[in-house]
């Protein structure tokens, strides 16, 4: 017994030390702890849920005061660490050394932090006045908090600088543990970071009778383990901090001139959605609530396939371009574009199919919840419309990394500049087009051209920026592709749109299957004629029926792509056959 367990802590061991090299591999590796990740960030909005449903003025204010801060650390701080740094770190080490990578690294870091600390300094002075300022000129003047909560919201915006600078450090700390090919802890570090945040919600929320300082506790506990859970495979590595500042090495001076216009593209980014998280916070108390639970489960699908196949192919790529080894640059985004269409197609038509069930399922688990059928619609209403756009959702994380490959971050910054445009006049328009209804219903929608430039008070309203922000990562991954084909490597479309051919087939037929079963329990799980109380069918029942559905339909679609030789079937077989050879079984 000791002899299995000391070999399973060694296995443990290897896993987590040693490099992580081959991409199918790799993304298959991270993809359990990005699913852990999403299911401890399910876990924490269930969990706000069951306390604090989408229209608490807790939730709402703890949402406004986390806005600017996280905003001002993906600007500063991840910008400058973000991906695109990652090829001159790797061509920094490969060409100068260890050393020479070490003065390098840690001169980014400790140069961010100072800059981050100065912007902090500022944020503690003028918080009051660009809270107000967003407020007045981005959201509605008339719906300005109450003295005590405007209090509370400045205060609680002050002290999330601090944990949003301790994440913004994790952030570097998981970068420098890239360049070495070491994934998984740093995809660990997500989980750990929910933890916290979860703590916050489960224990303080009822200990401090339902204020949102709770919710700052526990963030403030997750960015201490998301850092924490890094430093021992940085003691390892011996990335040890030098308090170091050597401004006139070429690298650091090269590195800042490409992080430069990412740091801006970032800001722009960031800008952009704040100012769409304060025009939802001016529509109406329902908005702002419904549009953060809805957001949270629409980030799994794109995180679970865009972003692990982008990190785990990222250093790859980055070699093959510095190498000159374009036929198989070209080859390998090719392959990755569409092994993410074939594994995320599928979830993406039943969240689009499903997304009510989903959404009970999701946040109305606990019993005796706040999480309301008036709740549980708004929040389906605005997952519809974020499925249309979530296939490139995933792919933008991927394509923005073909350009940093190629340290070309100019490009980027223009795209973000279009997509800031269109982001804000989109969002204006579609949501002043969906308040003139009160159903969520597409059909109860009054395409009026009017419509566009006027603003009611209807309930839909919300649904019009998630269809906005889908419009974005449409316009987004369409020019990344274009131009990626034109300025870095010339892509074979003829690869890629008969593959992505291949696919459609087998997800139209799953699609028709999936909603032919749903409309016949739908009714079942929320009556029509169903009660003011009712909140919708057990637990136990939306479980039954959502799994047969959404078995028998994902057979439908594996059985689609077997008949249209699907090449990238065989994904499925190296990763599920171990589970299913437990039973007996195997994927031909």
């Amino acid at each position: 017994m000791t002899d299995r367990v000391k070999h399973t802590w060694n296995n443990i061991k290897d896993v987590l030390l040693n490099e992580q090299t081959e991409i199918l591999k790799v993304a298959g590796l991270l993809m359990l702890p990005t699913i852990l990740t999403k299911i401890t960030g399910q876990l924490f909005s269930l969990l706000a849920a069951a306390r604090l449903d989408a229209k608490s003025d807790s939730l709402r204010e703890f949402l406004v005061a986390s806005d600017l801060p996280e905003t001002l650390t993906n600007i500063v701080l991840l910008g400058v660490i973000s991906a695109v740094v990652i090829p001159i770190l790797i061509d920094v080490k490969n060409k100068h050394g260890r050393e020479r990578f070490l003065r390098v690294y840690n001169t980014i870091i400790n140069v961010s932090v100072l800059l981050f600390l100065a912007v902090t300094v500022l944020i503690i002075i003028f918080a009051q006045d660009a809270l107000l300022f967003f407020i007045t000129y981005i959201s509605r003047p008339d719906n300005l908090p109450a003295p005590d909560s405007l209090e509370r919201i400045v205060s609680m915006m002050r002290v999330m600088m601090f944990p949003n600078l301790i994440l913004g450090v994790s952030a570097f700390v998981a970068s420098g543990l890239n360049v070495y090919q070491r994934f998984l802890v740093p995809q660990l570090a997500p989980l750990f970071y929910n933890v916290g945040r979860i703590f916050g919600v489960f224990v303080l929320l009822p200990l401090l009778h339902e204020s949102p300082w709770a919710l700052v506790m526990g963030t403030f506990l997750g960015a201490l383990l998301h850092l924490f859970i890094q430093i021992p495979l940085v003691r390892h590595l011996q990335l040890g901090y030098r308090p170091v500042i050597d401004l006139a090495d070429e690298n650091v001076r090269k590195l800042f001139r490409v992080a430069l216009p990412r740091t801006l593209a970032l800001a722009i980014d960031e800008v952009g959605l704040t100012i769409v998280n304060f025009v939802a916070f001016g529509l109406n108390a329902l908005a702002r609530g419904s549009l953060f639970y809805a957001t949270s489960l629409a980030t799994v699908i794109p995180s679970l396939f865009g972003f692990t196949f982008a990190v785990a192919s990222f250093p790859t790529l980055t070699q093959l371009y510095l190498d000159k080894e374009y036929f198989r640059v070209n080859e390998l985004i090719i392959k990755t574009l569409n092994q993410i269409v074939f594994l995320a197609m599928p979830l993406v038509a039943a969240m689009m199919i499903l997304r009510l069930p989903l959404v009970r399922l999701t946040y109305g688990l606990i019993p005796g919840t706040e999480f309301d059928r008036e709740s549980t619609a708004a929040v389906a209403w605005v997952l519809l419309f974020f499925t249309f756009g979530m296939i490139f959702w995933a792919y933008k994380w991927y394509l923005y990394r073909i350009f940093y490959v190629a340290q070309n971050t100019f490009v980027p910054l223009v795209i973000s500049a279009v997509s800031l445009i269109t982001t804000i006049v989109l969002s204006i328009v579609f949501s002043n087009l969906f308040s003139h209804s009160d159903a969520f219903s597409i059909g109860a929608i009054n395409f009026a051209w009017e419509n566009l430039f006027s603003r009611s008070s209807g309930r839909a309203a919300i649904g019009g920026i998630s269809l906005a922000l889908s419009c974005v990562y449409i316009l987004e991954s369409m020019l990344l592709l274009f131009l990626a084909d034109r300025l870095v490597v010339k892509l074979n479309w003829r690869e890629f749109f008969s593959n992505l051919l291949r696919k459609l087939v087998p997800t139209v037929s799953m699609m028709a299957v999936m909603y032919g079963m749903y409309k016949m329990w739908d009714n079942l799980a929320f009556p029509i004629d169903a009660t003011p109380g009712f909140a919708g069918s057990t637990t136990l029942n939306l479980l039954i029926l959502t799994g047969i559905t959404v078995g028998t339909s994902f057979m439908i679609y594996y059985l689609m792509c077997f008949f249209f030789q699907v090449e990238d079937l065989k994904i499925l077989r190296r990763f599920l056959n171990p589970l299913f050879r437990i039973g007996g079984l195997s994927i031909k």
